[in-house]
């Protein structure tokens, strides 16, 4: 009897598109990640370039196009799919600093502010960049806490 777990690798290139104070996220509707909100991005194809990657699969998924971006960070982690198989799911993460044209897609995409987020609700990528965006506005996240706290209200 053989108890062993199938383990598939994927490779793919994700990036975090902002607008003013939020993030663009998709649902995912593909297991093991279905009906969580993912990253826009997807899987590289043989010996695709991770750029080029990235550039199609945004532009598939949300009809944007991207004009500049800065890698932030490579994830990896292991998913299960079923009782006999698992993801070894592993890569890079982008910032999109630079992106051009009007969200045109039929993939469900929403604009979320990151702070709302919980991390049941997003896939172990999404929820690794949205951290680190998140540590990298450290000091945006401050400044919007302290501004509508009540004890730095101007009231009298």
């Amino acid at each position: 009897m053989n108890n062993s777990i199938l383990t598939i690798p994927h490779f793919g290139a994700y990036g975090i598109i902002k607008h003013e104070d939020t993030i663009l996220l998709l649902c995912n509707s593909h297991a093991p990640y279905k009906g969580l909100l993912d990253l826009p991005g997807g899987q590289i194809k043989g010996f695709e370039p991770t750029q080029k990657a990235l550039k199609r699969e945004i532009k598939v998924q949300t009809g944007l196009k991207m004009n500049k971006n800065e890698m932030i960070g490579y994830y990896e982690c292991l998913v299960p799919i079923d009782d006999k198989s698992e993801m070894n799911h592993r890569g890079m993460i982008y910032d999109i600093q630079k992106y051009s044209g009007k969200i045109q897609t039929v993939t469900a995409t929403q604009w979320h502010n990151p702070l709302d987020l919980k991390e049941s609700q997003l896939t172990p990528f999404a929820w690794q960049a949205v951290q680190h965006y998140l540590k990298a506005n450290f000091h945006i996240r401050v400044h919007k806490r302290l501004s509508n706290s009540s004890a730095f209200s101007t009231d009298k």
